[in-house]
Formats: C-alpha cells, structure tokens, sequence
C-alpha cells in the first residue's frame, strides 16, 4: 500500500486513515464555533504571525493577487477594496511590466500594522504566508506616528482625502440630522473598532450642543476639540493628519 514512499507519507498516510475511520465511527472532533465546519487544526506552521480569523467570511477575500513571486506589495486599509482593484488594473495599464506581479492585502489598518511588526507573517483559515509590503495606506497621521517610532520609513505622502459620514438605516427611522443627534438615548451607534482603525471618537456633553472629539494612541488620548454640534461642523478634520 505505501510501496515506493517515504517513511514521513507512510505516516502520514496511517493518521489519515485512523482519523477517517474515526469519522465513519461518528467521533470527528466536533467543529464548535469553527466556520467553514471543515475547517479544524490542519495547518503546522511554526510561525503564524497574525492570526487573521473573520467567522463566516474567512475566505482570503482581502488577499489579493499572485503570493509567488510579487513585484509590488501593497498593504491598503480595508475601507478602499472597492477602489484598489481598479487602480491596480490602471496601473498596470501603464506599467505593463508589472501586470501580474500586484499583490495587495484590504484588511484594516491596525491589523496590518500587526502584520508589518510580525515581519510580514500572517495565517488566515488555515494557511500561513508572508509578504514584506512595499508601501502601506492608511490615514496620514497614523502613518506620520508609525514613521517617527521607526516601524515606516518616511516620508509620508497624502495621496486622497475623504468626508467621513453617517450612515442610517433606510427611510432614516430614528431622523438623524447631524452628530448631535448621535447623543440621544434611543439611538444605536455602530463605530469602528478603535484598536484597528484610526477614525476620530466623538462624545456628546449632555445638556450642551457641544462635542469632545478626541482619539486613542498608544501613547496617549489626544483631544482634538470642544466643537459646537451645527457651528462650523468638521472644522476640527485637519487636526487628524
């Protein structure tokens, strides 16, 4: 039955067997909380790195292009998915000699900067792989703090700006007008995960159309600014990078 390979196969092959036989005696390990259900302990990298578990979209969905032999890395904060794929086809476009050798990750910003500091390594379901990034986006002043503790290598280079919004449910139930309405007890708010992503916190003072925007570092909780709710609203933006 193992004629013609090697001891580590023959080994292999007997723990494949014993397990399936287990699996038609009813004693698979059970699965738990694990999705996809198949997916279970099948991967012996030393070395993970990050460990990149989303449940029910674990599907390399934020990993993109050829791992083999990359020319280019791109490490994209994940808010952008929708516009890299295009800007990377234009690009090659123009630079064909890189057509095929793009490789880009959208998963967010945070994380990333947990990928760069475990070298590149990182394990989702259950394969390992690592990739050195060639340039890392994300929001300038985040970039600018990672620059001055030595993780990046300047300079920083703002390339995009944006408007951050609200989103509400459709028909707009609850009437959200603008961040002051944020404050009022019957509303839900669904904000970003601040240990991954760097978007500005805001807190309504209670009895006063004011806002504390403020946002967490490492080091420190930075105010940014006491501003007035309907008054010159997102003056304080600036003062993000």
């Amino acid at each position: 039955m193992f004629a013609g390979v090697s001891a580590a196969a023959r080994f292999v092959g007997v723990w494949l067997a014993a397990w399936g036989l287990q699996v038609l005696a009813g004693q698979a390990p059970a699965s738990g909380d694990v999705f996809p259900p198949w997916e279970r302990e099948s991967n012996d990298a030393i070395h993970r790195g990050l460990e990149f578990k989303v449940p029910e979209a674990d599907n390399l969905a934020d990993f993109h292009g050829d791992i083999t032999n990359p020319q280019l890395v791109l490490f994209v904060g994940g808010n952008y998915f929708f516009a890299v794929g295009p800007l990377v086809a234009e690009f090659e476009r123009e630079n064909p000699q890189y057509k095929g050798k793009v490789y880009w990750e959208t998963i967010p910003p945070g994380l990333l900067v947990k990928q760069i500091e475990a070298g590149g390594t990182i394990t989702s379901g259950n394969m390992t792989w690592t990739v050195k990034a060639d340039a890392y986006f994300a929001g300038f002043g985040k970039i600018k703090s990672l620059i001055e503790e030595g993780l990046l290598e300047g300079p920083a280079v703002p390339y995009v700006t944006n408007t951050l919004t609200i989103m509400v449910p459709a028909h707009n139930p609850a009437r959200v007008a603008g961040l002051a309405d944020l404050g009022k007890p019957d509303i839900r708010l669904v904000m970003p995960n601040p240990e991954f992503e760097g978007v500005a916190r805001r807190v309504l003072l209670h009895r006063f159309p004011y806002l504390v925007i403020y946002r967490v570092t490492k080091q420190r909780i930075e105010v940014l600014a006491v501003a007035h709710g309907h008054q010159r609203p997102g003056y304080w933006r600036e003062r993000m990078e």
